[in-house]
């Protein structure tokens, strides 16, 4: 797996992955924590559009840190206050009202989930992806952009209700 200086450059070289320059870091409450790597992307960039055609609608969109909120506030509306998922927050839009999210509670810090807007808050629904930003961004240029994590081949790192590991 290539480190996150060495991933970026990689998209960056890219003419399908396109970046904005930096504006600020995402706010967070100050019980969570943003992972080291998320940190070093917002200094470099306010957002990335990742494997677009047509520069439009992305197929993987990091969103800009005013649109880095609790998913459930970024899906339906509703920002989650209890529960597993208040520390989840919008990473990346995939398409269709669908996110990825990152885990933000120091003891989960930097997990990425698939979180599908039609079985959000319910486990068995939301599988752990990726381990890290940079593992994610890894697995995201070895699929050229492709929904790894939908691959029957993919296996994955449990549930994101259950431990994880």
């Amino acid at each position: 797996m290539k480190s996150f200086d060495e991933i970026i450059a990689v998209l960056q070289s890219r003419a399908d992955c396109h970046f904005r320059p930096a504006t600020s870091l995402p706010l967070v409450p100050s019980d969570l924590r943003l992972p080291p790597d998320v940190v070093s992307f917002y200094q470099r960039f306010g957002e990335g559009r990742l494997f677009t055609e047509d520069g439009d609608d992305p197929p993987c969109h990091l969103l800009p840190p005013d649109k880095f909120v609790q998913v459930g506030l970024a899906m339906l509306g509703e920002a989650t206050t209890t529960g597993v998922e208040r520390s989840w927050y919008a990473l990346a839009d995939v398409r269709d009202g669908n996110f990825l999210a990152i885990d933000l509670l120091p003891t989960q810090l930097g997990r990425v989930y698939d979180c599908f807007h039609e079985t959000y808050g319910e486990p068995g629904y939301c599988n752990v992806i990726a381990l890290s930003f940079t593992e994610l961004l890894n697995r995201l240029a070895d699929a050229e952009g492709q929904p790894y994590w939908l691959d029957e081949d993919f296996g994955g790192y449990g549930d994101a209700y259950g431990d994880g590991d």
